[in-house]
């Protein structure tokens, strides 16, 4: 495995274990180097498998955008009802419709046929991506 880092104001890039042993990288330092490239290749690993199993960027781009549509146009509809109601009944019939389209759904996720990769990531690890992300967005924009 070749290793890059930075240690002591020193650049190592493309270098082995050995390479880093001898001049003089202490152990720490190489074994978080190594640490960092199998996290990366790993990455790597795991998007090139939803690339072949789960489709392109573009593809995975889409379904997300559905899932996105479809998430905002129901709660609008559902909002919207809402909003007018003036008894629990009203609430619950508002609800509904959402509830009944996405029945199948969460029976399938429940039973394992369908599995989400929030669920399977954690949801607290998601929300921190999530937060990250849309950090680094908001930076990048501001």
């Amino acid at each position: 495995m070749f290793l890059s880092l930075t240690h002591a104001g020193r650049v190592f890039d493309g270098f082995t274990r050995a390479d880093l042993e001898t001049q003089g990288v202490p152990e720490a330092v190489i074994a978080a180097a190594e640490a960092a490239a199998l996290a990366t290749e790993r990455k790597r690993q795991v998007r090139s498998s939803i690339r072949r199993t789960a489709g392109d960027d573009a593809s995975l781009l889409g379904t997300t955008a559905d899932c996105t549509a479809l998430l905002l146009y129901e709660m609008a509809k559902m909002a919207a009802t809402i909003a007018g109601a003036g008894t629990v009944a009203e609430i619950k019939a508002a609800a509904q419709p959402f509830a009944d389209l996405t029945a199948p759904f969460l029976a399938a996720v429940e039973d394992g046929s369908v599995k989400l990769p929030v669920l399977i990531k954690g949801e607290a690890t998601a929300l921190a991506e999530i937060q990250t992300r849309a950090t680094a967005v908001a930076d990048a924009i501001a």
